[in-house]
């Protein structure tokens, strides 16, 4: 991590730095969309934990909508599935 995080500084040197003479204004546009900050590390897992934990409910509820589509209650299928996409947006 910390090594991502140096190379995001020097690019964000390299990006300040430069001594542009033309104009580019495509190239300016996605820079101005790059955001080179360093990561922050506790925050990246917590994201990460709170998102797989997201994941994993859903992967749950799919299954369970499977299940109901096996025994034939295809509505209690659509109910799942739709907490599913409900989740999703």
């Amino acid at each position: 991590m910390a090594h991502f995080n140096d190379q995001m500084s020097w690019l964000e040197f390299l990006r300040d730095d430069a001594g542009r003479k033309t104009k580019r204004k495509k190239q300016d546009v996605l820079a101005e969309q790059l955001t080179l900050e360093p990561i922050d590390e506790e925050q990246l897992k917590r994201d990460v934990e709170r998102e797989a934990a997201v994941t994993a409910e859903q992967i749950v509820t799919v299954a369970k909508a499977e299940a109901a589509m096996f025994v034939h209650q295809s509505e209690l299928a659509v109910e799942l599935l739709d907490r599913v996409w409900m989740g999703l947006e």
